[in-house]
């Protein structure tokens, strides 16, 4: 209770203190009646006794001097602080009601500010106010209880995962729960046998002593508890058991979390981190172990502490054993307690160290062609030399810490045991029990001091796997926004003409993206999407392919509306070239047969060679097998983009979009991906975006899209004749490319 009132700002001393002088007063009379009727043949108990409420009046007078002391300090400073005003009287610093104006006529601005309601000093909390993490996520957590409605609507918000965690139709599941429920309750009966039986065989052996008699039976017996309790049996079936059910359970929860993720809309994907959304699936076994932890581990250990203060009193006849072992369980709890508060923030502070610490080295070596060019190997080794320093030297503080916290849990269960110990010879002394008890005691300590030791490393575990498991939940509520209706039907497309009708689309409902635009895109034709960057063109491709719902109009193929097709038949009618293509860090094959699971060798290679990319795989030393790298950075942005038309050939979709398909290509390999497209798109729908105006002259329709309006439809040689936007885009870049080859003439003349 004083390290409580000693840590808080604001401690109210006068209660405590008259409890104190109260218990002082009583313990004089007690020492002065035990000293006037001690026998003159003492006995060393009564001797301890009297030593000891002696030792207890010591403390209670300290405790009266030192509240008084923390109270006269207390007032001096706040004398000291009291502002006098020009009639001499004292200016009130502290508001009745913070914020209120009636004290702005005596109190500045500044002398409010950090003041809290109730606080007796009025002294300001500005110190802690700077990126206290911990505060931050108590006032997070504190917030998300109050709309909670308490702890049990926190808790409660995790049962979405129950139907997932528990095994209804999972019968062998379900047996091997049972069978850990036994092994742990076996457990808990070993802990007490054990030991009574280690004392049973010590009583045997002081009535046998001298006779040469073995006490087999019990001695047996005490191996059979100890063989039941090893890991060759009850221990090794609970691993078997909870080794299978971590397992499935691991499986559902990545299941669950990774299907739900992956079938979310574009939306969510857009605005979340991807290392966020990998650490959510990675954190699935957070529940798990979570609950596993609350079941298999908390559950047991407050059992085997109730059932070793019932035991070890039930085995001495004696409260007081009780009573000493609750009392220094309580004290270690507050050691815990006030060493995990004392060590948090330096705790951040190594945290932060660690965090720079990594950053550093992480900068040096991705940034490594960076640091040559400038010669800078040097500067950036004294930069992680100080960083590690620093992290070292936050490391050494918060070990030191620990290191007193441990010492001080050791003490108050040492001195525990100290006392259960002494007053366990005390009574074998006077013949109540027997030397196996003593025995018994000193085995079955451990049963009482292991649980407080797991416990207390647990409950950061039980923290961490909590906030994890937040996150995780967090995610699991995102609900996908754009989803098969009930009524949904399977896409069937026969023809392949595509039509919008008076389209409109927003990102922001503060601003229109896509404005009424409408057209029909008939089967067989090629319609090619032309504007500036940020107009609305792969917007139009976005809706078609469903990843955002129109929010006006509607868009349908072939007759059918994309809001009552499932998605899965339209994205598998639609083949896609993406501006910025991305494989798998596989091999080439793997890579392009994503495409059609089914496809054979010979199929893969005839797509690369349409798509004027085989000869160059031919050409690698693994030819076909190369591994890309990650999202292919093995290859040229050329070689990535010609394997990702490689992909859509190999699809064959009814309906093909092409975003920039042939952007990062040479002119000569363009010219070839162009006469393959031509053959591949011959008997298909065919959308084209393309900033080369050239490599769409032959489309059926150009659609000119400015600001998300369609402001021109036609052919070339209708828009370029127009004298519209198309033209002055096709001016500005025939005369470019006419200024860079007139250039080349120059140079080569020279």
């Amino acid at each position: 209770m004083t390290l409580f009132l000693a840590d808080d700002q604001s401690p109210l001393w006068s209660q405590y203190t008259g409890t104190w002088v109260v218990g002082a007063v009583g313990e004089i009379v007690l020492v002065a009646t035990l000293i006037g009727s001690r026998p003159s043949t003492s006995v060393d108990f009564d001797n301890a006794a009297l030593a000891l409420q002696i030792l207890r009046l010591i403390f209670l007078l300290a405790l009266v001097g030192y509240a008084l002391f923390c109270r006269w300090t207390t007032e001096s400073s706040s004398t000291k602080d009291v502002e006098v005003g020009n009639n001499g009287a004292p200016v009130e610093e502290s508001p009745l009601l913070s914020g209120e104006s009636i004290l702005e006529s005596t109190t500045t601005a500044g002398q409010l500010e950090g003041r809290q309601y109730g606080a007796m000093n009025g002294t300001s909390n500005s110190e802690d106010g700077d990126d206290d993490d911990e505060e931050k996520e108590a006032k997070e957590l504190e917030k998300k209880l109050i709309e909670a409605g308490g702890w049990w609507g926190y808790v409660k918000g995790f049962s979405l995962f129950l139907p997932y965690l528990w095994p209804k139709k999972q019968p062998k599941i379900q047996l091997y729960l049972l069978l850990i429920g036994l092994c742990i309750a076996a457990e808990r009966v070993f802990n007490v046998l054990i030991p009574r039986q280690e004392g049973i065989i010590v009583d045997k052996l002081t009535q046998v002593y001298g006779t040469g008699e073995l006490p087999w039976k019990e001695v047996a017996f005490w191996f059979f508890l100890k063989f039941l309790d090893s890991r060759a049996t009850f221990g090794m079936l609970q691993q078997f058991f909870e080794f299978h059910l971590d397992n499935w359970s691991l499986r559902q929860m990545t299941d669950l979390i990774f299907r739900h993720i992956m079938n979310l809309s574009m939306d969510f994907h857009v605005s979340k981190d991807s290392g966020e959304l990998i650490r959510a699936v990675e954190q699935g076994s957070s529940l798990n172990m979570l609950i596993r932890m609350l079941l298999f581990d908390f559950g047991p250990i407050f059992l085997d502490i109730g059932v070793s203060l019932f035991y070890i009193t039930y085995l001495f006849d004696d409260i007081y054993f009780a009573c000493i072992m609750i009392v220094s369980a309580v004290f270690y709890a507050i050691a815990t307690w006030k060493g995990n508060i004392w060590g948090a923030r330096k705790r951040r502070v190594n945290a932060e160290d660690d965090r720079q610490e990594s950053k550093t080295k992480f900068e040096s070596i991705s940034n490594w062609t960076t640091v040559s060019y400038f010669n800078r190997t040097r500067y950036q080794h004294g930069r992680l030399m100080t960083s590690l320093e620093n992290m070292i030297a936050s490391s050494t503080v918060l070990f030191n810490i620990e290191c007193a916290v441990d010492a001080a849990r050791v003490l108050s269960l040492f001195l525990g045991y100290l006392c259960v110990n002494f007053l366990a010879v005390y009574r074998i002394s006077q013949g109540t029990k027997s030397i196996g008890t003593f025995v018994t005691l000193n085995s079955y300590w451990n049963v009482f001091s292991g649980p407080l030791w797991y416990l207390s490393y647990l409950s950061s575990d039980i923290t961490t796997h909590l906030v994890n498991a937040e996150r995780v939940l967090q995610v699991l509520k995102s609900k996908p926004t754009i989803t098969d209706s009930q009524t949904a039907r399977p896409l069937r497309v026969e023809n392949g003409e595509v039509r919008f009708e008076n389209v409109s689309f927003s990102y922001d409902k503060r601003k229109d993206t896509i404005k009424d635009v409408s057209f029909i895109a008939k089967p067989r034709q090629m319609i090619a999407l032309v504007g500036e960057t940020g107009s609305g063109k792969s917007t139009i491709f976005k809706l078609l392919f469903r990843f955002y719902d129109v929010t006006g109009g509607s868009i349908t193929i072939d007759g059918s509306d994309l809001r009552d097709v499932t998605l899965s038949s339209l994205r598998d009618a639609i083949g896609v070239v993406p501006q910025d293509a991305s494989l798998f860090n596989t091999s080439i094959m793997e890579n392009v047969r994503f495409a059609r699971l089914d496809a054979s060798d010979d199929e893969v290679m005839a797509a690369c060679k349409a798509a004027c990319i085989h000869d160059k795989i031919m050409s690698f030393p693994d030819k076909y097998k190369t591994k890309v790298g990650e999202r292919g950075v093995k290859l040229s942005g050329g070689e990535l983009q010609r394997v990702s038309i490689a992909r859509v050939i190999l699809k064959n979709p009814q309906i093909v979009l092409l975003d920039e398909a042939t952007s990062a290509v040479d002119s000569s390999t363009e010219a070839h991906i162009q006469d393959a497209f031509r053959k591949f798109t011959e008997h298909r729908t065919t959308f084209v975006i393309a900033h080369r105006l050239s490599t769409i002259m032959d489309a059926d329709t150009i659609l000119v899209v400015d600001k998300g309006e369609i402001v021109e439809r036609g052919t070339h040689e209708e828009l370029t004749s127009a004298g519209g936007k198309y033209q002055q885009l096709w001016e500005a870049q025939t005369t470019k490319v006419k200024k860079t080859v007139e250039e080349s003439k120059l140079l080569l003349d020279i």
